[in-house]
């Protein structure tokens, strides 16, 4: 593959489209500073407007392709698409992903990395871009855990919300919806917030008017993030391929990323649309993309820069090109709470610690489904194998979550019949004085059991006395 630099730019007209040559509306010319196409879809960078007041418009990231088979126009948001990016450690894939979710109406960015760079989009340079786009800045949700609350004191259009509040009505009401496991309280809180949103975007979007986009920054996290709550890896890989397959019909754009081409099934790299490759690093493609070899110079692969891609279609198409540089996109060395004044609060927990008996949805479902049906807690733990304590400290969570919350979200994740149901008598942990009081009352009404003395004792006694 050529370089970078001799890529030749395509010239942007004021008038038409860059790209179909399509005349844009006068009306939009003289205010926008983005106008998009209405017929392909592409957004088009009014110069003019946004050099004249930079500090209020920025230019959205152009992406220029260099089509070297055939060729097509990528309609970002006309059509459900289903984008995957291969490439190794630091090719520039997490901002790829930025610059195709970006011309999508609603973003979803999840399963993102540990250092939190899905908080990016709330920097002010993403700020913008957006209101160069759409007129308006941004707003994001921020998804956080019932036992944390988080502040942001450089951006006015965040706003937080607990996972068990969360509908497909209240997400019309924001652009950008993120999270990030340090707003939870557990690794297993955080992925079974993950799991519930994923619930209410495939099981009631039924109808829709606008494509949103779900980024998945390392795809994998997905299905390790369902094996942590279901713990059944065959399960969850099942479950990741059905939500791809059937993203269109809910009207959901995916754009996946994979640091190899076969960290992810096969199955999901044949549905995708368009396939974009980064740098390949010393593993070079895989061995049934050695075709794209007639197109790209090998050497050239292994020495891409983080602005530059391959791409290969659905259809056939292949080409390579380059992005603009993403302003908002997190450094790698950046302190991303910092940059945006995140704070973050602990406050009190409405359920028990579960560091002593963390289990999957599936195993504390059948703990309260196997204790409604024994009304025992011994016989529950013979049942199924474990401790008294942990049936013990499973049915204060339960009874915990569906007070508070009106359902236990373990038992919601693993459709057990029981979230809803409160488990009456529990006998949990120490009796209170209350049950201490009730047993001794009930006990002043039994009758004393008279026992026979011990005749070893009396017959000492009577010898000792035999004087």
């Amino acid at each position: 593959m050529e370089e970078e630099t001799e890529i030749q730019e395509v010239q942007e007209y004021i008038s038409v489209c860059k790209l179909c040559k399509t005349e844009l509306p006068l009306s939009n010319l003289e205010k926008d500073a983005i106008i998009r196409c209405p017929k392909c879809g592409t957004y088009n960078n009014n110069t003019e407007i946004i050099e004249s007041e930079p500090e209020k418009f920025a230019a959205i990231p152009d992406i220029r392709i260099k089509w070297q088979r055939l060729g097509e126009w990528i309609p970002f948001a006309n059509s459900t698409l289903i984008h995957l990016t291969i490439g190794i450690r630091g090719s520039g894939k997490s901002s790829l992903l930025e610059a195709l979710a970006i011309r999508c109406p609603k973003i979803f960015d999840l399963y993102g990395s540990t250092d939190c760079e899905c908080l990016c989009w709330l920097k002010p340079q993403f700020t913008k871009v957006w209101f160069s786009m759409h007129g308006f800045a941004p707003r994001i949700l921020l998804i956080i855990g019932e036992d944390k609350e988080v502040l942001c004191s450089k951006n006015d259009n965040v706003t937080t919300c607990h996972a068990n509040d969360l509908s497909l009505s209240y997400f019309e009401n924001f652009d950008i919806i993120t999270t990030a496991e340090p707003f939870f309280g557990s690794e297993e809180d955080y992925y079974g917030a993950l799991g519930y949103l994923i619930n209410i975007l495939w099981k009631q979007r039924m109808g829709w008017h606008e494509i949103w986009a779900i980024t998945v920054r390392e795809a994998s996290n997905w299905i390790y993030s369902r094996n942590r709550v279901i713990k059944d890896d065959q399960g969850s890989k099942k479950e990741f391929l059905k939500a791809v397959r059937e993203s269109r019909h809910h009207g959901i754009s995916m754009m996946l990323d994979s640091l190899r081409w076969v960290g992810i099934e096969k199955e999901v790299r044949d549905v995708s649309d368009y396939i974009w490759f980064k740098r390949v690093g010393g593993m070079g493609l895989p061995e049934d993309m050695w075709y794209l070899y007639r197109y790209w110079m090998p050497l050239s692969m292994l020495q891409l820069k983080p602005r530059a891609f391959g791409i290969s279609t659905a259809k056939g198409s292949i080409g390579f090109g380059v992005f603009d540089e993403i302003s908002w996109h997190k450094g790698e060395r950046e302190n991303i709470f910092q940059t945006l004044g995140i704070e973050i609060k602990d406050v009190d927990k409405p359920v028990p610690d579960e560091r002593n008996y963390n289990l999957g949805s599936f195993e504390h479902a059948e703990i309260i489904q196997t204790y409604f049906k024994t009304q025992s807690i011994e016989k529950t733990s013979t049942d199924i194998a474990r401790s008294f304590r942990t049936v013990q400290n499973h049915i204060a969570q339960h009874n915990a979550s569906v007070k508070q919350l009106k359902k236990c979200m373990k038992c919601f994740n693993a459709k057990s019949e029981y979230a809803t149901k409160f488990v009456e008598k529990s006998h949990i942990g120490r009796p209170t004085k209350e049950e201490v009081v009730e047993h001794e009352q009930k006990s002043e009404l039994l009758e004393p059991q008279i026992t026979e003395p011990n005749k070893k004792k009396t017959r000492i006694f009577e010898a000792a006395n035999l004087d």
